[in-house]
């Protein structure tokens, strides 16, 4: 038999469905747990035969008599069937997620599963944890919440630290690593740091066919008051645990518990480590510096991601160091120059320094001319916008950019497609920018771009970021 939330066995539910049953601050979605003991039924045969195995047909009915159920209270579960008719219509293709019950178990999850998809994403999240492990677990089927906003409140980030982060719509992202988290840094239930960063990836759930939906958004302020962040974090404090939370029309709902072993570093906003462990040294070389969070094999350091990402979680159980959410990279220290952070405006204030290589006859006047964005009318009466900005949909921006080669207002294309793009699009006379990667003005030098429009307050920023590019690009050319 399975069950439910409110009636768990610990011993047959596994660590991580018993602390969810047992949070007293917050709302919890509802779950049922398929127990170690139902689960060891199915798996009297090999587990390595899973995902070619059919699952038992009494097995298969009471999981699916219970998904019809997860969206009832207990009480209307218990009520005669006349009461759980009149539901009954608000039952049909709901969501639920499908994960294993081990708290320390880093084994494949499923979200977003509908009545269609149900044994097979027990078998998947089966399969991926008997690749690593030999006992047998309970496995969560909990109710999901189209949340307007995701996060984790991080309890012994350090010993004197906890850390909630944030971000807009679900929490792919925030397992992935695609995006930089909104950072709230907390020392004896006081904030005492905060960083909001001016975009993030959000995904979304397209709700006819529960398929993805991903793009870029901007952000102007921080998503909650800072009381509404203290009274959190003091809630997940009386809880004893880490939790991960949806948020949807003005209420936190806990979908995750867990515990965490506090981190001996200095907490730092501009540049979190994930793990324990100094980086240092040439990149490429000593550690390896990406944009989003990769397969961590040596020491990392990524533009993007927070402390709950699975691969933030691979850094600490290999004990790697890592850093993530980079913002400069003077923030670690290294051979190599620094770099700006995609995504990212340059600021007047940052100590930028330049290659240290120079290139005879350059000097610091560039050959891109820097622009305010003021000087063109018509990119304050009508701005470019483009939805989807990832780099999967450079098609769509290479045949925007060709339609106006003259002048192009790319300021809400991502640096990622814009690159991409560049490689194919020629004869850019004007293009407008109000943040860059050192990889875009690259390509922006290499394409023969004779004006950026900019923010007015940004211009020396970028005339310092092109000059740098400019020179790598004068470098390359003699190497060459």
């Amino acid at each position: 038999m399975v069950q439910w939330k409110g009636n768990l066995d610990r011993k047959q539910v596994g660590s991580k469905a018993a602390q969810l049953g047992s949070i007293q601050a917050f709302e919890v979605p509802n779950f049922f747990v398929l127990t170690k003991r139902e689960v060891g039924k199915y798996l009297k045969n090999d587990p390595r035969q899973l995902l070619n195995s059919e699952v038992p047909e009494e097995l298969s009915e009471e999981i699916y008599d219970a998904y019809d159920d997860i969206g009832m209270s207990s009480e209307v579960r218990k009520a005669s069937g006349q009461a759980r008719d009149l539901v009954g219509g608000q039952r049909e293709n709901q969501r639920v997620s499908v994960r294993i019950s081990d708290g320390d178990s880093q084994s494949k999850y499923r979200l977003n599963v509908g009545s269609s998809d149900l044994e097979t994403a027990l078998k998947e999240v089966l399969a991926s944890y008997y690749q690593e492990n030999d006992s047998t677990p309970a496995v969560i089927f909990q109710k999901m919440i189209e949340p307007d906003y995701t996060g984790a409140v991080v309890q012994n980030y350090t010993r004197r630290h906890s850390i909630v982060e944030v971000v807009e719509g679900l929490g792919h992202s925030l397992e992935e690593g695609g995006t930089v988290p909104e950072f709230y840094l907390l020392q004896n239930k006081s904030i005492i740091d905060t960083r909001v960063p001016r975009k993030q990836v959000k995904v979304t759930r397209n709700p006819m066919n529960g398929q993805r939906r991903t793009r870029t958004v901007s952000k102007n302020s921080q998503t909650f008051q800072d009381s509404e962040v203290r009274d959190l974090a003091k809630k997940a404090e009386r809880e004893g645990v880490s939790l991960k939370f949806v948020y949807k029309r003005g209420t936190f709902y806990i979908v995750d518990a867990f515990q965490t072993d506090s981190l001996n570093v200095d907490p730092d906003l501009e540049a979190l480590k994930v793990s324990e462990g100094e980086i240092t040294g040439r990149q490429g070389e000593d550690y390896r510096l990406v944009d989003k969070p990769e397969d961590i094999n040596i020491p990392q350091v990524a533009r993007k991601g927070g402390f709950t990402s699975t691969k933030a979680q691979e850094a600490r159980r290999k004990g790697i160091p890592a850093v993530f959410s980079l913002q400069s990279t003077d923030k670690i220290n290294t051979e190599n120059e620094s770099q700006q952070e995609p995504g990212r405006r340059p600021r007047n204030n940052q100590n930028t320094e330049e290659t240290s290589e120079t290139v005879p006859g350059v000097s610091s006047v560039t050959a891109i001319e820097i622009r305010s964005i003021r000087d063109f009318p018509q990119l304050l009466e009508n701005p470019f916008n483009i939805q989807d900005s990832e780099v999967e949909f450079a098609e769509t921006c290479e045949e925007i950019l060709a339609e106006s080669p003259e002048l192009v207002d790319s300021r809400e294309i991502s640096s990622e497609a814009l690159v991409k793009a560049l490689e194919t699009v020629s004869d850019i006379r004007v293009l407008a920018l109000d943040e860059a990667s050192d990889s875009l003005l690259y390509s922006v030098v290499e394409n023969g771009v004779e004006v950026l429009a900019v923010p007015e307050d940004e211009k020396e920023g970028f005339r310092k970021q092109v000059l740098r590019a400019e020179k790598k690009f004068m470098l390359d050319q003699i190497r060459d």
